[in-house]
């Protein structure tokens, strides 16, 4: 089954062109049939799937949608509307995008996934950090696990100058530590994969490559 058509594509190239009020609600009919509704569909369908395999998701698509509506209140930029859809599936949905899940954006030009943990607060870094210390081979296995590095490469994420002296021993012998983010990401600059009937298959891949990862970042924000 197909979600999307060439003219989801074709409505964020010309929203580039006309990122503006004006258009937008010229176009918000266009808009609900190319892009948001076959978005909420493929959605919804992703998340039956993954439902399948893992219990604790217990969210549906409404609840993982960002809404296109940029939020201007402290950018340079004032144009209105993201130039993609974007939602997160984890726990909470976009609700709790500052803990473990798995995001993904559909563009004009490109697809973009992302897992792990984007801005964890002081609090959840910490025990993320207790985890990984805890549990230092296990940790070493998920991030240089030869699925998660085919997908997403090195484990990502800008890193602290001076950690915690409780971490320093370790640092070390895992280098991760000092991070303040850990996440993977990767952009596929084929726009035409939304075309694909095995879409939802794809898209799994990438989910179940990064399952480990979020799954002992998840455990971490448990305690």
């Amino acid at each position: 089954m197909s979600f999307f058509t060439p003219d989801f594509h074709l409505f964020f190239k010309e929203l580039a062109q006309n990122n503006q009020r004006e258009w937008f609600e010229a176009n918000r009919e266009r808009y609900e049939k190319q892009v948001k509704n076959p978005f909420k569909d493929f959605v919804q369908k992703l998340i039956n799937e993954i439902q399948n395999l893992d219990s604790e998701v217990r969210i549906e698509a409404k609840d993982c949608i960002f809404r296109i509506n940029r939020d201007i209140r402290f950018l340079k930029d004032k144009t209105p509307y993201k130039l993609h859809t974007s939602a997160v599936v984890g726990k909470g949905g976009k609700k709790s995008a500052d803990i473990a899940g798995f995001y993904f954006e559909f563009g004009a030009d490109s697809i973009t996934f992302a897992t792990g943990a984007y801005q964890p607060d002081k609090n959840y870094l910490h025990k993320i950090r207790c985890e990984i210390q805890s549990n230092m081979e296990e940790f070493a296995e998920i991030v240089q696990d030869s699925s998660f590095a085919k997908l997403y490469g090195a484990l990502q994420g800008e890193k602290n100058k001076i950690i915690p002296k409780e971490f320093q021993e370790e640092l070390a012998q895992q280098p991760l530590l000092a991070h303040k983010q850990f996440y993977g990401m990767i952009t596929h600059a084929e726009p035409e994969i939304l075309y694909r009937t095995n879409l939802v298959s794809f898209i799994l891949d990438h989910y179940h490559a990064a399952l480990p990862l979020n799954r002992f970042l998840m455990r971490a924000y448990a305690y």
